[in-house]
């Protein structure tokens, strides 16, 4: 297991120059393939099925994680991913499956708030005060009273009058949650043997979303 490094050399001859060449073979206990899934939109999910294949050296549980490996810049509402199982029993020279889920975030918010309509019996004590007390009065009383009483509707509508202001308003909230940001995100899938966490093997995939 491991990275094998083959080199392949030739001495030459009248005709032809000599020339080495060399390469590596990596050789694995676990190979992980895992298919790309369809373009998914914010908000909806997708799965793929993740194949762990077992040389003629390896058998026993590997435990299985999955992680977010690269993603576009600024991308906001990032996606999650998960595994069932996550773990899995291999033998030797046999293969297993597992199911990768990807989630994604759809935007969400609330709505607009009306502000409540003001009702006659809401206009405060002052304002009823000040009505009542322009009857008996003279004219020329009557009129700044009824100017006061004016003076308090106004009011009420806001802060009050003679303690009897009016509450609630109109509230707005944006959107608290933004959506997934369009782009290619890359996961990985690793699987690293239970007793030994020498032997690990990994693999990614790409998930685009629109």
């Amino acid at each position: 297991n491991g990275a094998n490094t083959l080199t392949a050399a030739y001495s030459g001859d009248p005709t032809f120059a000599s020339a080495t060449a060399t390469t590596t073979i990596t050789v694995s206990p676990v190979v992980i393939t895992v298919p790309a899934p369809s373009p998914i939109s914010p908000g909806a999910a997708t799965t793929a099925t993740v194949t762990l294949s077992a040389g003629s050296n390896y058998s026993g549980k590997m435990n299985l994680a999955c992680t977010l490996t690269a993603s576009p810049n600024g991308a906001v509402s990032l996606p999650t991913c998960g595994l069932n199982p996550a773990s899995v029993m291999i033998a030797t020279g046999g293969s297993v499956t597992t199911i990768l889920t990807v989630n994604t975030t759809a935007a969400s918010g609330s709505a607009l708030v009306q502000p409540s309509r003001l009702r006659p019996w809401e206009l405060g004590s002052g304002t009823v005060l000040a009505g009542l007390l322009m009857f008996g009065t003279s004219s020329r009383r009557r009129r700044w009273m009824l100017l006061l009483a004016l003076l308090c509707i106004f009011v009420a509508a806001g802060v009050g009058c003679g303690g009897g202001g009016v509450s609630g308003g109109g509230q707005s909230n944006s959107a608290v949650t933004p959506a997934t940001t369009a782009g290619s995100y890359t996961f990985t899938v690793t699987g690293t043997d239970s007793t030994n966490l020498k032997i690990t093997s990994s693999a990614s995939v790409t998930v685009a979303v629109q």
